[in-house]
Parts: C-alpha cells; structure tokens; sequence
C-alpha cells in the first residue's frame, strides 16, 4: 500500500506537473489586477509570501524595473523558477517566521495562501511586524461560499475561485 503525499510532497508534484509552465497563470486576471494596483502604489520594497515561481513579480517588474522584490515559498521546485525575484526563500509558514526583521516592507502580498495554514494569525501577525510604519499589507482568501462556487461543487465541478471577476474590486 502507497503512503499518502505530505503536503510538501503534494506542493512539489504541482508544481512539476500542471504548474511547471508560467503561461498557466496567463488567465489569472486577479493576478494582472493586483500588479496593476501594486504599480500605481509605487512601493519600493516588497515581499511576496507565497510568490510560487514570481510569476506576479515579474509583472511588477515590468513597470517597475529597479524594485526589489522578495520572495517566500514552500515549494523548491517553484523557487528553482524564480528570475523576477530579488531574492527568495524557502520556508514552512507553519513552522517557521518569515526571516527578516521588523518593519522592512513597504507593501507585502499574501494572497491565496492563508487558506492552506493551520495557524493562519502567525503569517498575519508577522506581516504586521514585517511592514513599515506606512506600510500597505494585502490579503487575499477566497471566498468559498459564494453561491456560484457552492452550486459548482454540488454538480460535481470544481470552482475556479481565484478568478471571480470581483475579486479586488477595491484595489481599484
């Protein structure tokens, strides 16, 4: 009998198989909406928890050349992809901070990934130790109830949340 994946292994296998080319986030309209507020913002530090394979930094990158962009993901296959980045690390936000010192960023970017953690108000409260004074923090989780995404899962498909068009609506 086969052991079950652990969540890394599950991570990994991902981002090998139907995550291993960037043109799968191409449709990801939430993804070209948040870069497209984070550039009006202008910030000049960022870190990116959850960066995956900087697919976001490198649309920020793209109107904005010279930011610096750090990056902090699970999966090592992921970073192994990472060219947008500044800098990037592996860590389990489950047993461990984020490795910087306080208040250090100008805007930090955690979207759609306190969902998967145990204890989610330990990235939060390191995000508000990690942002400057004036710092800007987004967030984002889905929404799961959403009487669309509900009435998919009871005809057996699986919703597509990261893409309602509502997403960011007040970013914008």
């Amino acid at each position: 009998m086969d052991r079950p994946l652990s969540p890394r292994q599950l991570n990994e296998e991902e981002w090998k198989g139907w995550k291993s080319d960037d043109s799968v986030f191409n449709n990801e309209r939430r993804l070209f909406v948040l870069a497209n507020s984070i550039v009006r913002l202008r910030p000049n530090r960022i870190l990116d928890i959850g960066c995956g394979s900087g697919f976001l930094a490198g649309l920020i990158r793209k109107e904005l050349p010279d930011i610096e962009i750090h990056g902090v993901d699970f999966s090592i296959e992921a970073l192994k992809r990472c060219k947008n980045l500044s800098q990037v690390y592996c860590v389990d936000l489950e047993q461990s901070h984020l490795p910087f010192k306080g208040e250090v960023f100008d805007l930090i970017i955690c979207t759609e990934v306190l969902e998967h953690l145990f204890q989610p108000e330990r990235v939060v409260a390191d995000i508000h130790r990690l942002l400057s004074i004036n710092g800007v923090g987004i967030i984002t989780i889905p929404n799961f109830s959403f009487w669309r995404f509900r009435f998919q899962s009871l005809i057996g498909k699986v919703p597509n949340i990261a893409s309602h068009p509502g997403l960011f609506r007040s970013l914008i």
